[in-house]
């Protein structure tokens, strides 16, 4: 009887990287080995990892409630076709180092900016609902939810701080 292969564990794209982190910077710390801008590479990869799965919780979480809301305005699915715009950079970052510095910046940019605007037009929603931000434990429990437009802004931020590593790990190899 043959066997089969083991199949890989989904959550490999994510430890494997890690661990691997993790042993490098416990041995660069110790002065074991001098690779620093390895550690930093690793650490820029797993950040873009991590921007693709928040891009992925925030965008769901926002065509949820914004199907919710019938998509009554056009600025609703901006978060979703940000969102999308920011794991498909990501992805494709993962892969290309072409892609990760020509669209991950911009990916990232759009994706901090759409949080922001949605801030606002939270906030402005918030503030049209009788009695504004006089009555806030109505308004802002049955209200839009304020701060929920900032998880998609902090995966932007998270793809911002990749390319930030990437970038000092390229000027340390120097």
């Amino acid at each position: 009887m043959r066997r089969m292969a083991a199949l890989p564990s989904p959550t490999s794209a994510v430890d494997e990287p890690l661990v691997a982190s993790t042993r490098t910077a416990i041995a660069a710390l110790r002065g074991e080995t001098g690779d620093l801008a390895r550690v930093t590479r690793r650490l820029a990869k797993l950040l873009t990892v991590t921007s693709v799965a928040s891009a992925l919780i925030g965008g769901s979480e926002a065509a949820i409630e914004h199907y919710r809301g019938s998509f009554n305005q056009w600025s609703m699915w901006t978060p979703i076709a940000c969102s999308a715009a920011l794991m498909a950079a990501s992805t494709a970052a993962l892969t290309s180092r072409a892609a990760f510095r020509r669209w991950m910046p911009l990916a990232s940019w759009l994706m901090i900016g759409d949080g922001l605007a949605g801030l606002f037009y939270h906030a402005r929603g918030i503030h049209r609902r009788p009695g504004g931000f006089h009555e806030p434990i109505l308004n802002l429990a049955a209200g839009a939810p304020i701060f929920a437009p900032l998880i998609l802004s902090g995966a932007g931020a998270v793809g911002l701080l990749a390319l930030l590593l990437d970038r000092s790990a390229e000027q340390a190899q120097r």
